[in-house]
C-alpha cells in the first residue's frame, strides 16, 4: 500500500468528514498515523511476495464487490476446505474479539495477523501485524486508527500466517454488519470466538425473514449452529 496516499486520503477528507477538523503533517494526530502505517503497512513487494500467496490459500480470488450474501454461495469466498460461519460482526476488532482472534493465532501458530481491505486503490489497508501486538498499540494511531477500526463501507479479508482460519467482514451493505468465518481446525479457541459472535435469536429470525442465507453457510445461533 501507498503510505503517502493513504494518510494524504485519509486526513484530508475522512477525518476531516468524520470529525470537522482537518490533520495537518505538524501536528501529533498525523505523527501517531505515520508511525503506526510504517510499523504495520505492507510495500507493494511484501504484499505480492509474501501476504497474498497465503490469502489465497484461504479465500479464492473473488473480484472487489463481487461477493454478496444475500445473492452469492459463500464457496465464491473460501477456499473448499474451509468450514464456514455467518455471525453477526462488529468494524474490524473490538478489545475483546481482538484478544479473541489473539487466542486462535497462538493455539494455530501463527506469528501475524494480515488485514487486507477489499479495494483496489493504492490507499486500501494491507498490513501485518505481529500476533503479540497489544490492543493498545493498534489504537495509537491517531486518525489511521479511528479510520482503520470504525470507518463505515470498508470490507476487510483477516487471516492467519498459518492459513488455518479467516474473516471476511463485510460492512459495505444495508442491513447488518456481519463476518463470515472460515476455518479447516476444531479447536477451542475457534469454538469461543463463534459463540461469542453468534447471532442472537431474534437477529436470526429478522434477517432469515428479511434476508435469507445461502445453503452453503452454517449459522451460529447462541451457541449452537443452525
Amino acid at each position: 500500500m501507498e503510505i503517502t496516499n493513504c494518510l494524504k486520503k485519509y486526513s484530508d477528507v475522512y477525518y476531516e468528514e468524520m470529525f470537522g477538523s482537518s490533520v495537518t503533517k505538524n501536528n501529533d494526530g498525523f505523527s501517531h498515523a505515520s508511525k503506526f502505517l510504517s510499523d504495520f503497512a505492507l510495500s507493494t513487494d511484501e504484499y505480492l511476495q509474501e501476504c497474498a500467496p497465503k490469502m489465497q490459500k484461504v479465500f479464492k480470488p473473488v473480484g472487489v464487490a463481487e461477493f454478496k450474501i444475500c445473492t452469492s454461495p459463500v464457496n465464491m469466498l473460501f477456499q473448499p476446505d474451509y468450514e464456514t460461519t455467518l455471525l453477526i460482526s462488529s468494524p474490524l476488532f473490538m478489545e475483546d474479539t481482538y484478544h479473541l482472534i489473539q487466542k486462535i493465532c497462538q493455539a494455530c501458530g501463527d506469528r501475524f495477523l494480515y488485514i487486507v481491505e477489499d479495494s483496489v486503490e493504492d490507499t486500501a489497508f494491507q498490513l501485518k501485524i505481529p500476533v503479540t501486538t497489544r490492543w493498545e498499540q493498534l489504537q495509537s494511531g491517531g486518525f489511521i486508527s479511528t479510520v482503520l477500526f470504525n470507518m463505515p463501507y470498508n470490507n476487510y479479508r483477516i487471516f492467519g500466517d498459518s492459513c488455518s482460519w479467516g474473516r471476511w467482514c463485510d460492512y459495505e451493505n444495508s442491513w447488518a454488519d456481519y463476518e463470515i468465518f472460515g476455518s479447516k481446525c476444531d479447536i477451542p479457541e475457534i469454538k469461543d470466538y463463534l459463540q461469542k459472535m453468534a447471532l442472537s435469536l431474534d437477529d436470526y429470525l429478522y434477517m432469515q425473514n428479511n434476508i435469507g442465507f445461502p445453503k452453503s453457510i452454517h449459522v451460529m445461533i447462541d451457541g449452537e449452529r443452525g
